[in-house]
């Protein structure tokens, strides 16, 4: 995995004064967008039906395909879109044969500002869970604890999880092993 380019707060934060008068992001939820991580040899197909059906479902591509640190584009003031569809035919996943903790890793070194992205949830497509029973699995991933914590989810469901989900509740959707 490459280095997290250098990054000039000041200068960001002078930028856009008006998104963020306290001159810090409020706290690793604060994103704008959800990386989606693929784990296994997926063929691209299932990815960008993962893609599309979250996109239809929001009416916006709340997720990033995980990928390298260049391909999210930086917060500009105005707002955009994750990774939109369709995915070249000869993308892989730099996760492929790494841990799940690799990867959250990999997502919470992303420099923010300026990148909008989620560093607490993220959003996980595992061949076999996904071939299995449609399903993604949505992680929390917690400073510290290791492995992160994780709930199973209809895969068309994770950009709506993103959007909507109070992220108080997930003490008890974890317990339960199922989004509230």
């Amino acid at each position: 995995m490459a280095a997290p380019p250098s990054f000039n707060a000041d200068a960001f934060f002078e930028r856009f004064k008006g998104h963020f008068p306290t001159k810090r992001m409020e706290d690793e939820c604060d994103g704008d967008l959800m990386a989606l991580i693929v784990l296994d040899d997926v063929p691209i197909e299932i990815v960008n039906e993962v893609l599309n059906e979250n996109g239809n479902k929001t009416g916006a591509q709340y997720l990033w395909l995980a990928d390298k640190y260049e391909s999210l584009r930086d917060f500009d003031g105005i707002g955009y879109e994750g990774t939109i569809t369709p995915i070249d035919l000869s993308w892989r996943s730099p996760f492929i044969g790494k841990s799940l903790i690799d990867a959250i890793e990999f997502i919470r070194q992303m420099p923010k500002p300026p990148k909008p992205l989620d560093k607490t949830f993220c959003a996980v497509l595992k061949k076999d869970l996904y071939e299995n029973s449609k399903q993604l699995l949505i992680c929390k991933a917690i400073d510290g604890q290791g492995e992160p914590e994780t709930i199973p989810i209809r895969f068309q469901k994770a950009g709506v999880f993103f959007v909507t989900f109070a992220r108080e509740d997930w003490d008890e959707a974890y317990n339960e092993q199922k989004i509230i």
